[in-house]
C-alpha cells in the first residue's frame, strides 16, 4: 500500500494545486493497481509503539471517502507542507520516528541543515557542477575573513527557506559595506554600514540562529537587470533512475537580491513561451543549461547514497564564470513552481517508482 501523509484531509479544499496533486496520485495509483490512502499524522493509531491502523481517505468512484485501514507493508510519501508541520508538532515527528524504527520506506527523507548537505556534496562528484566557497560562521570574524578575499559574501542561515534572513554584504570601501536583504525579519533592507555597525548586525543574527558565510555567485540577468537562476526538479522514474521532471526559471523581483518566490520572484517553466523568452534575455547557452541539469542530477545521486529513500529533489543552480554552481537542495520542493503538466509528470513518476519498489519487495 501507498500511504500519503498530509496535514489536512483531502476533502478540505486548500488550493487547486494540492487538490489536483492528490487526485493525480490516486488515479495513477489505481492504474498501477496500488492501493493509495491519504492520512494525517494524528489519525495513525499505534499498537506496542508500531503504526497499526489508521483513519484515512481513499479515492473511490472519483470521491474521497473515509476508510479505516490496517497498515500492511506500506510505502509512505510525506507531502506535509512546511506550514502544516507546526500544527502537527507532536504527532508528525512521532510518526516519522516510528516509520524509521520499522525500516519502512518513507519518501522523502528530511535533509539536514545546509552545512551537512554541502559537506556531502563536497565529498562527492557533482561535475559539471561545483559548490560556492562556503564556511561555517563561528565568530563574527569569520565573515570578515572571507570579505578580505571576496568582495561580496552572503550570510546564509543553516536552516531556513524562502530567502528569510539571507543577507548580502558587499565591501565598497575601507570602512563601508553595502548590506542588502529581501526578508530580514520580514523587511527589505538596503543600507551602507561601517565595520563596527556590521559587526553589531552580524552578532545579533548569530545569537538568533546558525549561519554560513558563502561567496557570491554572479547570476545571469534579464534585460531589465533582474537576477535569474534555475530550480531543477529531479526524481526517480519507474526504473529507479534519476531523471529531470522540470527546469523552472526564477526571476527576482525588481530591486531584489534573491530569486525566492516568497521574496517576490516570478517563476516560469522553460516549457512555456515566457520562460524561454526570459532565458533568451540572459544569454544562457544550451551548453550552460545542460550543465545546470546534469549538476542537479549528480547532486541527487550524491545525496541518495546517504539518504536512500530520496526520490525527488529541488536543486537550485546557475551558470557563472564558465562553470555551474549548485547552492541549495530541497527535499520538499514547492510544486507551485511547476506547471500543471509538470505536476502530473511528477505524480506519474512518483507512483511508477513506488509501484516498482512494491514489485521488488521481498
Amino acid at each position: 500500500m501507498l500511504i500519503v501523509i498530509t496535514g489536512a484531509p483531502p476533502t478540505r479544499r486548500l488550493g487547486k494545486r494540492r487538490d489536483s496533486t492528490l487526485r493525480d496520485l490516486a488515479q495513477l495509483a489505481e492504474v498501477h493497481d496500488v492501493p493509495l490512502y491519504v492520512v494525517q499524522p494524528t489519525d495513525v493509531l499505534y499498537r506496542r509503539g508500531r503504526p497499526h491502523h489508521m483513519r484515512a481517505y481513499q479515492f473511490v468512484d472519483a470521491v474521497w471517502r473515509p476508510a479505516a485501514v490496517k497498515i500492511v507493508h506500506p510505502i509512505w510519501v510525506d507531502l506535509m507542507y512546511l506550514r502544516e508541520l507546526q500544527t502537527a508538532d507532536v504527532a508528525y515527528p512521532l510518526l516519522r520516528r516510528r516509520i524509521r524504527e520499522q525500516n519502512w520506506p518513507c519518501i522523502n527523507p528530511v535533509l539536514p541543515g545546509k552545512r551537512k548537505v554541502y559537506d556531502l556534496l563536497r565529498r562527492a562528484d557533482i561535475s559539471p557542477g561545483r559548490l560556492p566557497l562556503t564556511q561555517k560562521v563561528v565568530r563574527v570574524r569569520d565573515v570578515f575573513d572571507l570579505l578580505k578575499i571576496q568582495p561580496i559574501v552572503w550570510l546564509k542561515p543553516e536552516l531556513g527557506s524562502g530567502g528569510r534572513n539571507l543577507i548580502r554584504i558587499e565591501r565598497i570601501g575601507i570602512d563601508q559595506f553595502h548590506v542588502q536583504a529581501d526578508r530580514l525579519r520580514g523587511k527589505r533592507v538596503s543600507r551602507v554600514l561601517t565595520q563596527s555597525q556590521l559587526k553589531v548586525l552580524a552578532r545579533r543574527q548569530l545569537r538568533a540562529r546558525r549561519y554560513l558565510v558563502q561567496e557570491n555567485i554572479q547570476l545571469p540577468r534579464t534585460a531589465d537587470g533582474r537576477r535569474v537562476d534555475f530550480r531543477v526538479t529531479v526524481q526517480k522514474n519507474e526504473r529507479g533512475e534519476w531523471a529531470t521532471t522540470a527546469i523552472t526559471l526564477r526571476k527576482s523581483a525588481r530591486g531584489a537580491v534573491v530569486t525566492n518566490v516568497h521574496a517576490g520572484a516570478i517563476a516560469r517553466s522553460l516549457r512555456t513561451s515566457t520562460g524561454r523568452r526570459w532565458l533568451s534575455e540572459t544569454n544562457t547557452t544550451v551548453q550552460e543549461l545542460t550543465m545546470v541539469e546534469q549538476a542537479a542530477l549528480q547532486a541527487a545521486r550524491a545525496l541518495e547514497r546517504t539518504y536512500p529513500d530520496l526520490a525527488y529533489l529541488g536543486v537550485d543552480a546557475a551558470p557563472a564564470n564558465g562553470s555551474c554552481y549548485v547552492y541549495d537542495c530541497n527535499s520538499r520542493p514547492g510544486r507551485d513552481l511547476l506547471s500543471d503538466e509538470e505536476v502530473h509528470r511528477w505524480a506519474e513518476r512518483l507512483v511508477g517508482y513506488v509501484a516498482t519498489l512494491l514489485d521488488h519487495r521481498p
